[in-house]
């Protein structure tokens, strides 16, 4: 809220289109974006922020459709991406409130920003995150990857990780402050789902007391 960037057109006729960045508003919060002013000067394609800090999609020339990462901002809330390998080979970005991961194209994730949104891959989640991962999703405090024999492991935040049972199809709902993922099977005829519900407790990210195994209509 004390920060903002605005894409405008580079000029460059890239196809697909590529942007300027134009940031303004509180230092403190990513609205001085100086220090990165020729990287983000043209080729952008995307944005992402994190309450204090905002991290640029540029194409890293590659070749292979992949991107490299520009950030800027408080380097607590993921502003400052130092010595985290970004100049190449990036499929997409997601972002908490305090911290952004990256998924590379050799199906790993990458996270920097604030340990306890996070910003910092636990011991024994390290080796789960290393290969396999087909998405990234996150809440206000939480990231979750799906890996490609349908389990979830989740870090930051205060949730457990999770599996996607067999036969099944599965759609993500972010919230403002979680994410439900809806599961429907595809041996049973009928328009009902179940719901995994991640994020904060605090705000009704938890739904361990709730039953929602079966028979949900909508979310």
């Amino acid at each position: 809220d004390y920060a903002f960037s605005a894409l405008k057109d580079d000029g460059l006729n890239n196809n697909p289109s590529t942007y300027e960045v134009i940031t303004w508003g509180n230092t403190l919060y990513g609205g001085n974006s100086s220090s990165v002013l020729n990287n983000i000067s043209k080729g952008v394609v995307e944005m992402y922020n994190t309450e204090r800090a905002f991290a640029a999609l540029k194409d890293d020339g590659t070749g292979n459709g992949t991107y490299k990462v520009i950030t800027w901002g408080d380097s607590d809330y993921g502003g400052n991406s130092a010595g985290i390998d970004l100049t190449s080979g990036v499929v997409e970005i997601r972002s908490t409130e305090r911290a952004f991961a990256a998924l590379k194209d050799n199906s790993s994730v990458i996270v920097w920003g604030d340990r306890k949104y996070g910003g910092d891959i636990p011991d024994d989640k390290n080796s789960s995150l290393t290969s396999g991962v087909i998405q990234i999703y996150s809440s206000n405090d939480s990231f979750v990857a799906l890996k490609d024999d349908d389990s979830l492991v989740k870090w930051g935040g205060t949730i457990t990780d999770g599996y996607i049972p067999p036969k099944t199809t599965s759609e993500f709902r972010k919230t403002k402050r979680g994410l439900s993922i809806l599961t429907k099977s595809t041996e049973e005829n009928n328009n009902t789902y179940s719901v995994i519900s991640i994020g904060s407790g605090n705000f009704n990210g938890s739904s361990l007391e709730v039953d929602l195994s079966a028979g949900v209509v909508e979310v």
